[in-house]
């Protein structure tokens, strides 16, 4: 018996030449099928939710969120929140916001959130040359100190890693602006993206297990940081005053230029809100006068983005009463009555631009 299970076993496992020709076609056959049969389509339509790793891979999720969107035509007048991390956990749910708008306006609102973690504003501008256009209503864009500091030299390594599977001309034209080099494209969506697809073999597993829905919140999941360990995360958080000065004004241009694609041609309006901030990391980050000053530059840098008609700005900490013990960290909410305070304040100011009779650049209540 153990002859005949050892020749079965080198039977099984003797390389051939049949064998390897057969393994390479069905590997050229596979890819082949990818290249044909993966679209932007197929990727926000049918096969929404079957192109992500877990329901933590927001890159994908919100890829897919993006193309279901630009191929959806709204009933009713829209509200889609574009951000990064800590709008993400601020915002409590579609359905919060939806029922505290027609609240405070009367009229119906579809609610759709486009938030992920480290959104830069260069990425919400490939996200609107998906959805632009489709549905008259609001958007709100994220700003934070962060984005208003980056390196415009940043765009060579996002260009060529990039973290969506989205076809963007503003992006393009970013990586020009910046003189940065502009990848190759195909005009193939598949191979376009390749580093995308390529680099979630797993999801193949999703036919056996079916699409899966991303996390609205990660927070919850997190420890609550204290201490050193807290020190360390505002520390990280306020790195942005090293290279704010150098490159404020470079991505000052940035939000101009997508505010005013947002609001050309169609009957949209803008509300930048500013990113949260645990008061106990201010406290740390802005001690001393020169670093007060910085966040100062900042809050007149973000409230001065709110040029042009149908364009605000709000800061909801204060409007939401945020205070250290809403935290997990140095930046985002964890607690379901902050984040029902914050979707309040922002459902007021979305209501007061709906309405036109918001102060254009108004920063904290």
């Amino acid at each position: 018996m153990r002859m005949w299970l050892g020749e079965f076993v080198w039977g099984a496992t003797k390389p051939s030449l049949p064998a390897l020709a057969g393994s390479i076609l069905v590997a050229v056959a596979l890819f082949a099928g990818c290249i044909f049969s993966i679209t932007p389509e197929l990727v926000g339509g049918a096969g929404r939710g079957y192109f992500v790793r877990n329901d933590e891979d927001h890159y994908a999720g919100l890829t897919a969120e993006a193309l279901h969107l630009g191929r959806t035509v709204p009933n009713a007048p829209s509200v889609v929140l574009i951000g990064a991390s800590s709008t993400r956990e601020a915002f409590s749910t579609k359905a919060e916001l939806e029922r505290l708008l027609l609240e405070e306006t009367g009229e119906s609102f579809a609610v759709y959130n486009l938030t992920s973690d480290g959104i830069t504003h260069w990425e919400v501008g490939a996200l609107w040359d998906i959805i632009g256009g489709k549905f008259p209503g609001m958007i709100v864009v994220e700003v934070s100190p962060l984005n208003l500091s980056r390196n415009p030299a940043d765009l060579e390594d996002m260009g060529r890693d990039w973290r969506f599977a989205l076809d963007s001309p503003s992006f393009t034209e970013e990586l020009r602006i910046a003189g940065v080099d502009i990848p190759e494209r195909t005009g193939n969506y598949f191979l376009d993206h390749r580093r995308f697809f390529l680099a979630r073999p797993v999801v193949l597993l999703n036919l056996l297990r079916g699409p899966i829905a991303i996390k609205p919140h990660r927070a919850e999941e997190w420890r609550t940081v204290s201490g050193a360990e807290f020190e360390r995360a505002a520390a990280r958080t306020g790195r942005w005053r090293e290279t704010y000065r150098a490159n404020r004004e470079a991505n000052v241009a940035v939000y101009d230029r997508l505010t005013a694609r947002m609001t050309a041609g169609a009957e949209v309006k803008v509300l930048l809100v500013n990113s949260t901030r645990n008061p106990a990391a201010d406290a740390l980050n802005f001690a001393t006068d020169e670093h007060r000053a910085l966040l100062d530059a900042y809050e007149a840098d973000a409230e001065r983005l709110a040029r042009g008609p149908g364009i605000d700005y709000a800061d909801l900490r204060d409007e939401a009463a945020l205070t250290p013990s809403d935290f997990v960290d140095a930046s985002h909410i964890k607690s379901p009555e902050a984040r029902s305070r914050y979707t309040r304040a922002l459902a007021k100011h979305l209501a007061a631009l709906w309405r036109g009779d918001s102060e254009p650049g108004r920063a904290r209540s």
